[in-house]
């Protein structure tokens, strides 16, 4: 089932890991630098339930993952993510596509499971954003998070799955995004809406998300541009007339929706109305 031995140093796995991505996708460079992150993830192949498995043991071997959170494969998802499933009644850790080769650099597992639980233990998954900049909360929550994480590993978990090395810039750790918000950093890690209320009040533009972004309306179109996180109507495809989730806007104003049932949207938003 193995596909390769662990490596050892972060030059070993990436010289190994980037190659084998762009077997997949030839022009990863072109996506990477337009931020298409769910392009590249589509373009990954898709793994056996076998490998899921096997997939899913090696990250509880590398790290502990408490028995009460479930591990979920998402073929279709390009980034490292956690959410309470209301229609399972779980909290769940969804694990992208490129965790099938991810596995073979223990660093990264360890620093994506630190990351998603904890979004878990802060119960991240409960904040409604309504009224807020959901993309701005969700960064100022990483913050919050990464600034106990290994920033090597962090960096490793990065460029493995968003930057792929054709990127620089920073992580979204204290130190360097404090500063980008005009917030004094001494050493203390402060709450996501202490982060948010500097980011707010001093309106910076934000950096690269490593998370999905929203997107500006385009001011010459008569509608307003969904963002991540809306709930809206699929207007073409198999799912056309459904609703569901908006997981990526690239820069044409393209949508990336999971659709969802009337039951799962009365979930969310009951889910939403429920948050603190």
């Amino acid at each position: 089932m193995r596909i390769v031995e662990d490596f050892n140093n972060t030059e070993d796995f990436f010289n190994w890991y980037v190659p084998k991505i762009e077997e997949f996708v030839p022009n990863l460079k072109a996506y990477v630098l337009s931020d298409r992150h769910a392009d590249i993830a589509r373009q990954i192949p898709k793994i056996s339930k076998e490998y899921v498995q096997f997939m899913f043991n090696r990250i509880r071997e590398i790290i502990n993952v408490p028995d009460n959170v479930k591990l979920v494969y998402d073929s279709g998802m390009y980034t490292w993510a956690s959410t309470y499933n209301t229609m399972r009644k779980r909290l769940e850790i969804i694990v992208p596509p490129y965790a099938q080769y991810q596995i073979y650099y223990p660093p990264i597992i360890k620093a994506a499971i630190q990351h998603e639980m904890g979004h878990i233990i802060n119960r991240d998954y409960t904040v409604a954003t309504k009224g807020k900049d959901s993309n701005a909360v969700n960064i100022c929550m990483d913050c919050r998070i990464n600034a106990n994480i290994n920033r090597d590993w962090l960096s490793d978990l990065t460029n493995a799955t968003y930057k792929f090395l054709y990127k620089k810039g920073f992580d979204i750790v204290p130190e360097h995004f404090y500063p980008q918000i005009g917030m004094p950093y001494n050493g203390k890690v402060h709450g996501w809406k202490q982060i948010y209320h500097f980011w707010k009040m001093h309106q910076k533009t934000l950096p690269p998300s490593e998370e999905p972004k929203t997107k500006k309306p385009d001011s010459k179109k008569i509608y307003e541009q969904p963002k991540v996180g809306d709930i809206v109507q699929i207007s073409s495809g198999d799912n056309e007339g459904d609703l569901g989730m908006v997981l990526d806007v690239d820069e044409n104003g393209k949508c990336d929706i999971l659709p969802m049932t009337i039951a799962q949207v009365d979930a969310h938003f009951e889910g939403l109305s429920a948050g603190g």
